[in-house]
Formats: structure tokens, C-alpha cells, sequence
């Protein structure tokens, strides 16, 4: 009937007639849901931060499948103890057995499926609480970044597996209980699972899961904004280090990340901010002046903007936390 519009469905969208004819009506693509935790809404600058969740407990809920999604600012590692599926990572996917571990680096897409009964334990955790633990060969969040390229460890013929799920089960205890000195040994408890990740990983054949696809724009972002965050926050200078329009980095890093190349400098500097506060007796400031502000009042309203809280607000939670 012409002037009225009916739709048929088919595989390129909706076939939809009116006036002028036939013409292909495209369904609007839905974003890639992003999350704090599974299903919480992201927060901006969550900082100091690691969770326990049960395999069991999560992916029972969805029909034992955890649908693809990303975190904003969680890395993640999966310990599957008993039980088989597979995990999709950014487009690649693989068959996941029992005692395997899975190593998920924030802003990836992934989801898994498993098998009815599977069992383990998901940790996610921002990257502050690693970045901090050392040797001369750099920090141990440096050396897990290093496997995010072929995530999927299977330790079913290897010993050590025991060992990781041992840690796994003291970390779990110690972020479950909250006692005395809990964030120090919540950190300690996570080193020690990341060390023994990063060994098996050294091995021979260590890893079996699939290559991930790394974006090098994204990954040369990352490096520029750790090595000038502190020197500019515009947008401009790192479109231009990267040889590229504001627009079209802009466009890149939603589309790769789900995020403004503006928010992962953002972020950094209020990462940094955050660590100084708690971690040192640095004057507001001389953090001001170390992260590139000349005015500590424009600092301070910079912080508040994005944590809801004053620098000298946030030291006072961390030393009473």
C-alpha cells in the first residue's frame, strides 16, 4: 500500500516498502558491552582493586555461557580447575580444558562457553596492583603483558598446576575475609599466581590457545601516553606522534578499545595521581607539579572532576582503608 511501510526480515536488515519503492533499512549495530565487573556499570578510574568470583557461581547464572563483553580498566585471569568449554578473545577462539588458566588484558573482547560443572575461580584486578612489585628486569605487570598475545595456558600434563591452584585458593581467602594487613597480602597472593603464570608461560609449548590479534596503533598509544602523560594531556600530540587526525585516532581507539584516546590519558594521569597520594607523603602540590600542572587548584578540580573526591579526600580513604 503506498504512503504505509511493512518490513520483511532478512539477512542484510529489514526490506522495508514505501513511497519510493523498496529499500534495504540497515539494523544499527549494538556496541560490545562493557563492564566494571560482569554486569556492573564501568567505573571511570577504579584503582587498587581486586575480586574473586567462582566459575561456578557466574556462568551458572547465563546457562554457563558468559556472553563477549570488555572492561574498561580490569585485567582478568581465569583458573579453570575442573570442567572444559571454549573462550573467544577478540575474534579468535579456543577449546579451554581443565587445570588451564586464561589470561584476559583489559579492553579485550571475549566470552566464554562451558561445559555444565565446570569449576575455578575469575580474578580481575587493575593493573596498580602489579605495577609496584619489581626487579631489574621491570615490573611483574610488565611480564604479564607479555603473554596477553597467546593468553591460553594449559597446565594438564605440568605439576605446577596444583601449585597455581593453591595460590588461587589462599587469594581467594585473603580478598573473601578482609583481615589485618588484607591489601598487602591480597597483593602478594596475586604476585605470587602471576610468578607462577609467567613461569609456565616460559616453558616449553606453554602456551596452546590462539594468537590474539594486537592493534599497533593502540599498542603505540599505550606506550606514548605512559612515556608523556605527564608532559601533555592533548589529544593533538599524540594524533600527531602517531601520524594521524585527532578525528581518526579519536574513531580508532572507540572502535579497537570502546574508549577516547582522551580518556585513556585521563585515566593515566588520575592513575598516577592516585598511586602518589596513597603510596607517598608528596605534597598535593608537588604531585601537581610532577603530573604537569602548574596550579595545584587546577589540579585539584582536574581530580575532583573525574573521582567525585578532593586529592587530600582520597589520601585521607586510602589511609583509613
Amino acid at each position: 500500500m503506498v504512503g504505509k511501510s511493512c518490513s520483511v526480515s532478512g539477512g542484510r536488515g529489514d526490506l522495508t516498502r514505501g513511497a519510493g519503492g523498496l529499500d534495504w533499512a540497515m539494523p544499527v549495530p549494538r556496541p560490545i558491552p562493557q563492564f566494571h565487573l560482569y554486569g556492573e556499570t564501568p567505573q571511570e578510574t577504579p584503582f587498587d582493586f581486586v575480586s574473586v568470583e567462582t566459575i561456578e557461581d557466574r556462568a551458572r547464572r547465563g546457562g554457563w555461557r558468559i556472553e563477549p563483553h570488555s572492561h574498561q580498566n580490569l585485567d582478568q585471569i581465569l583458573v579453570l580447575r575442573v570442567g572444559s568449554g571454549s573462550v573467544m578473545m577478540d575474534g579468535a577462539e579456543s577449546a579451554i580444558g581443565p587445570r588451564s588458566v586464561v589470561v584476559v588484558p583489559a579492553t579485550s573482547v571475549h566470552g566464554f562457553d562451558f561445559h555444565e560443572g565446570a569449576g575455578g575461580a575469575v580474578f580481575s584486578f587493575t593493573s596498580d596492583t602489579l605495577r609496584e612489585q619489581r626487579d631489574r628486569a621491570g615490573s611483574i605487570y610488565d611480564r604479564l603483558t607479555a603473554i596477553f598475545t597467546k593468553p591460553v595456558l594449559s597446565f594438564a600434563e605440568d605439576d605446577r598446576f596444583d601449585r597455581v591452584w593453591s595460590i588461587a585458593e589462599r587469594l581467594k581467602a585473603e580478598i573473601e575475609t578482609d583481615g589485618t594487613a588484607a591489601q598487602i597480602a591480597v597483593r602478594a597472593w596475586l604476585a605470587l599466581l602471576v610468578v607462577e603464570i609467567i613461569r609456565r608461560s616460559a616453558g616449553a609449548g606453554a602456551n596452546t590457545g590462539p594468537v590474539m590479534r594486537t592493534d599497533a596503533v593502540m599498542e603505540r598509544l599505550r606506550r606514548l601516553i605512559e612515556e608523556r602523560f605527564r608532559t601533555t594531556r592533548r589529544v593533538g600530540d599524540y594524533a600527531d606522534a602517531l601520524a594521524m587526525t585527532v578525528d581518526r585516532l579519536t574513531e580508532h581507539t572507540k572502535r579497537v578499545a570502546g574508549v577516547t584516546p582522551g580518556h585513556m590519558v585521563r585515566n593515566r594521569v588520575v592513575l598516577e595521581a592516585k598511586r602518589q597520594l596513597a603510596f607517598t607523603d608528596f605534597t598535593v602540590g608537588q604531585i601537581a607539579f610532577d603530573l604537569g600542572f602548574t596550579d595545584p587548584a587546577h589540579f585539584s578540580r582536574y581530580f575532583r572532576r573525574y573521582t567525585d573526591l578532593t586529592p587530600q579526600q582520597f589520601r585521607e580513604h586510602q589511609r583509613r582503608s
